[in-house]
């Protein structure tokens, strides 16, 4: 069969920043482990930014990180901050999983660095899950759960995890900007920040994103909104609040 995911005729420009380790105690006791030095995610972003006047790229999506960070870390992390910024300014969002640890107050790296999208993890109930980190420093909220994603040997299986809920929201940046392609990363952020369906932990709400109000959001030319960040006085925009 076929699968279809959030921007279905999106072509997908792939590059390689991991490695394989064979130390246990990098790899947590179960040596060898994949996992990706921040000087090669850093080469692959400037790979991506010297493509961006040959093709038309919407997003960057990162489903990786480590460490946990209860406020932005730029300047603990200049190069990828540097070209971070330099992509969301050229109008590609970069997209970041925040990690799998179900912290409350913290996010993972590189997700935390400022002008990065990042992404938490939703149930198909619109709760969050549990094993999402949740902080002031999340952006958006995306489906997580038992998402079907393509592994090596050309077949697929059931994952979770914010890996599996940032694609959803490069695929839905992509999505946008075909609908307006001259809109920047904060139009797009925003509109999908101000819609979709509002969930709280820990008394910070943020939003899970829906293509329908994110639409909408764009056509009428709506400009933002205010997000509370305690549940208690929500004022986001409700799931479908447009029809």
């Amino acid at each position: 069969g076929s699968f279809r995911g959030v921007a279905r005729d999106a072509n997908i420009i792939r590059v390689q920043v991991f490695s394989k380790f064979t130390s246990s105690y990098w790899c947590g006791g179960y040596a060898p482990c994949v996992m990706s030095y921040g000087s090669d995610q850093v080469r692959g972003l400037e790979y991506v930014y010297s493509l961006r006047n040959s093709f038309d790229i919407a997003a960057v999506n990162m489903s990786l990180g480590g460490g946990y960070y209860s406020s932005a870390c730029d300047s603990g992390s200049p190069a990828i901050a540097s070209i971070i910024n330099r992509l969301t300014n050229a109008g590609i969002a970069v997209v970041i999983a925040s990690g799998n640890s179900g912290m409350n107050g913290y996010i993972s790296h590189p997700a935390c660095i400022s002008s990065a999208v990042a992404v938490g993890s939703s149930t198909k109930a619109d709760g969050l899950s549990s094993f999402s980190n949740h902080s002031p420093l999340i952006d958006l909220l995306a489906p997580g759960e038992a998402i079907t994603a393509g592994v090596p040997s050309q077949s697929y299986r059931r994952m979770s995890g914010t890996s599996m809920a940032a694609p959803h929201v490069a695929g839905a940046f992509a999505l946008l900007r075909s609908f307006d392609p001259n809109a920047s990363v904060s139009q797009l952020q925003t509109a999908l920040a101000c819609s979709g369906e509002p969930i709280e932990r820990s008394g910070v709400s943020r939003n899970r994103i829906d293509m329908r109000s994110a639409y909408q959001f764009l056509k009428e030319d709506m400009k933002g909104c205010t997000k509370a960040e305690d549940a208690s006085s929500p004022d986001w925009l409700p799931r479908h609040g447009w029809f």
